[in-house]
C-alpha cells in the first residue's frame, strides 16, 4: 500500500524560526560544551555528541507540530561539527 503524498506544512516565518533555534542552540551551549570537553576530553565529548545527535534526529523524523520540531531543534545544534 502507498501513502498519500503530503505537502510540506511549513510556512516561511515558520521555517525561520527553525533555523533561528538552530542558531540559538549553538550560541548558548558553545561556551558550556568547550568547557566539558577540556573537563572530560575530546572522546568523552564525541561519543557523548553522536549519541545525543542521532537521539534527536531520531526523535525529529516522527514529530507532526511545527512547535515540537523547534523545540527538539534546539538540542542537536551544538553535535554539528563546522
Amino acid at each position: 500500500m502507498t501513502q498519500p503524498h503530503h505537502e510540506p506544512s511549513a510556512t516561511v516565518s515558520e521555517c525561520g524560526m527553525m533555523e533561528s533555534c538552530y542558531q540559538m542552540g549553538r550560541f548558548l551551549l558553545a561556551i558550556p560544551s568547550g568547557v566539558i570537553a577540556d573537563k572530560y576530553g575530546r572522546k568523552y565529548m564525541v561519543i557523548v555528541v553522536g549519541c545525543i545527535h542521532l537521539l534527536t534526529w531520531a526523535a525529529l523524523s516522527f514529530t507532526h507540530t511545527v512547535s515540537l520540531f523547534l523545540v527538539i531543534r534546539c538540542v542537536p545544534s551544538r553535535t554539528k561539527r563546522h
